[in-house]
């Protein structure tokens, strides 16, 4: 007869490989279906992720119908903009409306006050724009060697003013003076004169009103230079407006 100890221990045994059998199909079960699991999570993020840029450009409403038809200038460097400000110039960046009074000039002419302790030799001007567009201006002379203007050149937004500052240099006011009391006036209207020209600007020039403070205005003064060279002579009178400046004296 066998031993009953030995029967248990080969059931006990038994038992335990049909349990750990069990266990392990079990377990190998679960994971596969977590595996399927992560893998189904994962297809379906990566659709999602297919279709955010086209809900991202429906938002911004980004339609080529309501977008601006011309191009903005590059304004993610400042060297860029600034690059695009100094770029080519031609007639149509002026402005092809013909105003009829563009500007005022206050005042129309200038008085200096020499030979006292109570010299004046400063004045200023000031010139306001009377049009919806920007503009820019040039103050030239006919003796430049005796007066400084500041600044000699500059924009003027639509519908506002600027003022410039003329003044006789110092080492004239003696001469002049002097000239004055040789020929016995207290006041005279002499030959010196400003001259303002004036170039009413398109807004190709500049883009637009915020690009154009992005950018420093020496790269504007530039382009408008570079701008009113290039303009023929017989087309001068037709582009620009210009507006005298006298000047007096008295003691």
């Amino acid at each position: 007869m066998e031993d009953p100890k030995f029967m248990y221990m080969a059931a006990a045994t038994v038992l335990a490989i049909i349990l750990a059998y069990i266990f392990f199909a079990r377990g190998k079960s679960g994971s596969s279906g977590l595996k399927k699991e992560d893998t189904l999570k994962k297809q379906e993020r990566a659709l999602l992720r297919k279709k955010q840029p086209t809900a991202a450009a429906e938002d911004e409403g980004g339609g080529e119908d309501e977008q601006e038809q011309d191009a903005a200038p590059a304004t993610s460097k400042l060297e860029d903009a600034s690059a695009w400000a100094d770029g080519e110039v031609g007639l149509s960046l002026i402005s092809s409306v013909a105003y009829e009074d563009p500007f005022t000039v206050d005042p129309p002419s200038v008085t200096f006050k020499i030979g006292t302790e109570s010299n004046q030799i400063k004045q200023l001007v000031t010139v306001t724009n009377n049009t919806p567009e920007r503009a820019v201006f040039k103050v030239r002379t006919n003796n430049p060697r005796r007066y400084l203007v500041k600044p000699s050149m500059t924009f003027v937004g639509k519908n506002s003013s600027a003022t410039i500052e003329i003044k006789i240099k110092e080492r004239e006011v003696d001469a002049i003076a002097a000239d004055m009391k040789a020929k016995n006036v207290k006041e005279a209207t002499v030959q010196d004169k400003f001259l303002l020209q004036w170039m009413t600007l398109d807004k190709k020039f500049y883009y637009n009103d915020s690009f154009f403070e992005l950018i420093k205005e020496a790269t504007w003064i530039q382009k408008a230079q570079r701008l009113i060279k290039s303009v023929p002579k017989e087309l001068q009178k037709k582009k620009f407006r210009f507006s005298k400046l006298k000047v007096k004296f008295c003691i």
